[in-house]
């Protein structure tokens, strides 16, 4: 099943009920974005769209996302708003 979630910096969860464009994704992160690529709890690959400046515009950290996502410690802290995508590899 294809999903698309918006994980806020407060920790609220918001799901989309379509694949967000290029343009959207950007108004939604708030700057250029970028995409990693992770696996849940399950084995999933999940895209996670984040602020490709996140860091450099002091975003706060979103605890969220590495709670839900159990990232590996190889990556650093994700910050900002980011965007969840389950059975799509990107936006476009």
């Amino acid at each position: 099943m294809n999903r698309a979630t918006i994980i806020y910096t407060s920790g609220v969860v918001t799901e989309l009920d379509h694949k967000p464009s290029l343009i959207e994704a950007q108004a939604i992160i708030g700057g250029y974005i970028t995409a990693i690529y992770v696996t849940d709890k399950i084995g999933k690959v999940i895209t996670l769209i984040m602020d490709e400046e996140g860091i450099n515009k002091n975003s706060p950290v979103n605890a969220k996302v590495s709670e839900l996502y159990n990232l590996p410690k190889y990556i650093p802290q994700v910050v900002g708003r980011v965007i969840a995508l389950e059975g799509w590899r990107s936006v476009r």
